[in-house]
Order: C-alpha cells, then structure tokens, then sequence
C-alpha cells in the first residue's frame, strides 16, 4: 500500500469520525428544537467553526453527500435536518461555506418537510432536482 493511499485512508477515516460525531449531535439538538432555532444555530456554527477551521480540505459534495450517507447508518433515526447540520459544521470547519434551507413539498395525503444544504449557486446536497420542495426558511 503506497504511503499517499494510507495516509488518504486515514484522513478519510479520521473525516468520517468527525461527521459522525457532527450528526450525533445534530440529532439530539433537532428533536429538541424548532426549526428557527435550528437555521440560527446552524448560522452560529458556522461563524464560529469558520474561524478555527482545520486544514482546508477540498471535498466534492458527491463525496460529503456520500459520507453523510454512510454515517446515518450508524445510527438511528437520523434524518435530513440531522445531515444538513452535520455537513453545514463539517464544512465549515474546513473553511468552506454553506447554508441550510428548509423546504416543503404537497404529498399524496399531507404536507413534507425536508432540509437541505446549499453550497453555492446551483449546488445542493441531499436533494435531487426532481424532489420539488419548495423553500420556506433558511439560515440568516
């Protein structure tokens, strides 16, 4: 195993035990709080993480979006607010930012929420074009 494919390995290792840690604690905050306060502490997070980022990593949102994947496995009952949060301080960290936007969609019988992450113009994790949300709140 060549050292750059080991030492790749470790830091993708050490990255998803960093969002791991992220989306439990989004979790535990998103069942306790309102989504007003969710957005502002999102927004809080991210000013504060942004000045003491680690090493400012590239990361393609495929390859976050896939990693959030894996680690909602791990635990139970996580959900899009949890993976939007997670990510929001995930990035952050590494100097990047994001937004969290909340949405909301006509179902067959009621109304669905769903939360999202916005990197950019056009660019945005854990939604596909076709899911049809329509925004209703994001982070300040």
């Amino acid at each position: 195993m060549s050292s750059s494919f080991a030492s790749r390995s470790f830091a993708s290792l050490t990255e998803h035990a960093e969002f791991l840690i992220y989306l439990v604690v989004a979790r535990a905050i998103s069942r306790r709080l309102s989504p007003e306060q969710i957005l502002k502490i999102a927004a809080q997070s991210g000013a504060l993480f942004e000045k003491v980022s680690v090493e400012r990593l590239g990361i393609a949102s495929k390859q976050l979006e896939a990693m959030a994947w894996r680690s909602s496995r791990l635990l139970p009952a996580v959900d899009c607010v949890d993976r939007a949060l997670a990510a929001r301080v995930f990035l952050a960290r590494r100097g990047a930012s994001a937004v969290v936007v909340i949405g909301m969609r006509r179902g067959a019988r009621e109304w669905e929420g769903h939360a999202w992450l916005e990197r950019g113009p056009g660019e945005l994790l854990f939604v596909s074009g076709t899911d049809a949300y329509r925004e209703v709140a994001r982070e300040a």
